[in-house]
């Protein structure tokens, strides 16, 4: 079977700002794919008629939705050229996704910056389905202005299940607006997601802090 024989089609049914610089689609694909879709943190690439380069993007919905969502900024925009109603060959969800399973049972701390937000949001949406599996969660973002923040409309349903959102904008740096709170990395799993730079900047934060550095971990 050759590489194209596997490649699915995938259906845009919604494309909108999300916020400055970042577009919000939403893919109808068919159900035995996104049942490949397991952990947080997991990707799909997909296959633009107008490049031969494919487009690696983070999945922005939780394991197991029946669509995939997708956080796409304005290089990959660019690239992908998406419309509703388009279709796009797609490689189905692959990846290690985030480990989960080492956060059961403490608390959880999650970084991110600009489209990197994606990943944390299919995190996020994980652990609100099963909140009850895992202690206090604090969530850090950042982006370069107010407008550019992604998922702002979501900030009061994931209060409303205990989980604390701290946002910058530009500065302080995400581990910076961390190491003047008040959250504690003790009995702590951290997830991040962003550049190297930044989560460089987040592990030292978090080692300094006290965790292990094997305990701050990324989606693949």
């Amino acid at each position: 079977m050759t590489e194209d024989q596997t490649r699915q089609i995938a259906k845009v049914i919604k494309i909108e700002e999300e916020s400055t610089g970042l577009l919000a689609a939403t893919l109808e694909v068919a159900a035995d794919v996104s049942a490949t879709y397991s952990k947080p943190g997991q990707y799909i690439v997909l296959h633009p008629e107008a490049s031969e380069k494919p487009v690696f993007m983070a999945l922005a919905s939780a394991p197991g939705a029946t669509e995939l969502e997708l956080l796409i900024g304005q290089p990959a925009a660019e690239k992908l050229q998406l419309t509703e109603g388009s279709t796009v060959r797609i490689d189905p969800p692959s990846g290690n996704g985030y480990p989960v399973d080492i956060a059961r049972g403490k608390n959880v701390i999650l970084f991110a910056v600009g489209s990197g937000m994606s990943a944390i949001r299919s995190l996020i949406e994980y652990i609100r389905a099963n909140r009850d599996e895992f202690l206090k969660v604090d969530v850090f973002l950042g982006a370069h202005t107010e407008e550019s923040h992604p998922y702002r409309q979501h900030d009061e349903a994931w209060a409303a299940d205990n989980i604390t959102i701290h946002r910058t904008t530009s500065r302080p740096w995400v581990q910076d607006v961390f190491r003047n709170s008040s959250v504690s990395a003790e009995n702590a799993v951290a997830f991040v997601c962003g550049m190297k730079e930044m989560v460089n900047g987040v592990t030292e934060a978090l080692t300094d802090a006290g965790m292990d550095a094997d305990l701050v971990r990324q989606n693949y």
